[in-house]
């Protein structure tokens, strides 16, 4: 995804994947660049980034790549879908 990403003219730099964090301060770094739009595609798990993580200020897509399987996060993703 991210080769297909740089190839459409998005800088490398603008793109993170939050399993690269290995602390709660570099989390923290992270959803600042990205609520600046310093970071415009960021890549992560639900477990990883957390559920209802608020750093979309910005925010024009949210993308689910896979099925989530935990009952709250279904629940959660037909909420998303019906507003």
């Amino acid at each position: 995804m991210k080769k297909k990403l740089i190839a459409k003219g998005i800088p490398e730099k603008e793109i993170a994947f939050i399993h690269d964090m290995k602390t709660e301060v570099q989390k923290e770094e992270l959803f600042s660049k990205v609520r600046k739009g310093k970071i415009r595609v960021l890549f992560g798990s639900t477990s990883k980034l957390g559920v209802g993580t608020n750093i979309q200020k910005k925010l024009i897509a949210s993308h689910d790549l896979d099925c989530p399987w935990r009952p709250a996060d279904l629940e959660r993703a037909s909420v998303k879908t019906i507003v």
